[in-house]
């Protein structure tokens, strides 16, 4: 993950706390966001998550049970190679 990448993830979940939408909705929105950047393996978005301040089980429980066939937002989708998948990000999401 290149700096830009965190600093955008950072800012962006730095909007949502500040908008006071609960831990496991941020979770939701900041797991989109990273495979929208390219964080598509389910590892690597636990550790983003993790240096963001979320509980590792916590982000690894809510990726793993929030897998649609043919996701719509805030759900998210995962390939046969494991690779995840999402639609885009509403406009009105912070």
């Amino acid at each position: 993950m290149t700096e830009d990448v965190f600093n955008r993830l950072r800012e962006l979940d730095g909007q949502i706390v500040a908008s006071g939408v609960n831990r496991h909705d941020r979770a939701l929105t900041m797991i989109n966001a990273c495979i929208n950047e390219g964080i598509d393996r389910g590892p690597e978005i636990i550790a983003a998550l993790a240096c963001l301040g979320f509980d590792r089980k916590h982000a690894g429980i809510t990726l793993s049970s929030n897998i649609q066939r043919d996701p719509v937002w805030p759900y998210w989708g995962r390939r046969d190679c494991g690779q995840y998948f999402a639609p885009e990000m509403p406009a009105d999401i912070p």
